[in-house]
């Protein structure tokens, strides 16, 4: 139970515990099984004179919750895409903003370096700034592109991603 509650708060991927939940516990689990009737030699039915059994089957139960909770937070984590900033990027790279801009180490050097822009702009001044540039940063040389609503919104939560 120590060990499940320390690999749901640790940095291990679900990948590295496939081999565990697929090959180790089922074996382990069938040998217990097997061997059940020579660990717990006590000729009583009812379970609660029957601790050993009781406490292998509650072990067990325990891991395995134990491993779906850890796979449920490792499903429920993995990033959706949003399609707007998908055609946020398709935006980006149609208006060649990588020409000036840089992105993770991929672009231009003339403008300033977008890959964090996410954490320090908001949308609104996103937007200003898509529309009139040299309004919101005085002595920009970005020019100002004439962007529908849409594309707008799209380029916005594409730069708003980059955190």
């Amino acid at each position: 139970m120590v060990l499940l509650i320390l690999l749901s708060r640790s940095q291990v991927r679900p990948r590295s515990l496939e081999p565990l939940a697929t090959w180790i516990l089922p074996a382990v689990f069938y040998a217990v099984l097997m061997f059940l009737p020579f660990i717990d030699r006590n000729p009583a039915r009812n379970p609660v004179r029957r601790p050993t059994a009781i406490l292998l089957g509650v072990l067990f139960l325990v891991g395995v919750f134990g491993l779906m909770t850890v796979s449920l937070q490792e499903i429920y984590s993995v990033p959706t895409t949003n399609p707007s900033v998908v055609r946020g990027q398709e935006r980006y790279a149609k208006l060649q903003c990588n020409g000036c801009h840089r992105i993770h180490g991929s672009g231009g050097a003339v403008g300033p370096d977008l890959s964090y822009v996410g954490r320090g702009r908001d949308r609104a001044w996103l937007i200003r700034h898509f529309k009139n540039p040299q309004a919101v940063s005085p002595g920009s040389i970005m020019p100002a592109f004439s962007l529908t609503a849409s594309e707008l919104d799209d380029l916005t939560n594409y730069m708003l991603s980059l955190k």
